[in-house]
């Protein structure tokens, strides 16, 4: 199965302010992949730092996970103490294993990746609490409700890669399409050549 791979705009932030702004970005790239569910439950939420409001899905569960995600990815970042990190949401669907160790050691099931979106995330200020003047909070803003619109146009842009939603425990509990979220290691070289991918356009499928 061929992944499509999105990479989203840059969005910059300061430390505090980064969760809320990718639970923005997460929650409204999950919501719009599970329009389709007839489990989604919808609600609108506002942001705690910027003045946005996105739709998300009212299910506790894909909440804690949106979470959880969130603040892995920002602990790999305090660890590393690096500025420039990528976050990453894949969508998958899964298949009984074939493969017999696997079956030996409990994991019956594989994983087959269909969608996968890249964030950058460029951390200006790590000790402020301060959201700064007035123009540079509107200007993060700003970036931040573009990133928004250009996920609502990719996810209505190409549609043929997304399977069916399986009728199965996980996708009935969660309400959508099972989805990781994972810190991907990067440093200035691959930081760059992120960037050049994107100003090149959308990737080629994997």
């Amino acid at each position: 199965m061929n992944c499509e791979e999105i990479v989203l705009p840059p969005v910059e932030v300061k430390r505090f302010q980064t969760e809320p702004a990718l639970q923005c970005l997460l929650h409204t790239i999950i919501f719009n992949r599970s329009l389709h569910s007839k489990n989604l439950r919808p609600r609108d939420a506002d942001c705690d730092i910027f003045d946005i409001s996105y739709a998300q899905s009212d299910n506790k569960e894909v909440a804690r996970k949106v979470t959880e995600g969130i603040r892995n990815f920002l602990k790999k970042m305090d660890e590393t103490k690096i500025d420039k990190g990528v976050a990453s949401i894949a969508f998958y669907t899964t298949k009984e294993s074939q493969n017999f160790l696997m079956n030996i050691f409990g994991a019956r099931e594989e994983k087959f990746y269909w969608e996968k979106w890249i964030l950058p995330i460029n951390i200006i200020d790590r000790k402020s609490a301060s959201t700064g003047t007035d123009d540079a909070q509107y200007q993060r803003q700003e970036i931040l409700r573009e990133s928004m619109a250009h996920i609502i146009k990719k996810v209505n842009e190409k549609r043929e890669h997304i399977p069916p939603i399986e009728n199965n425990e996980t996708t009935n509990r969660l309400g959508c399409f099972p989805f990781e979220i994972k810190y991907l290691k990067t440093d200035k070289s691959a930081w760059g050549s992120l960037i050049r991918t994107l100003k090149k356009g959308p990737p080629k499928l994997m």
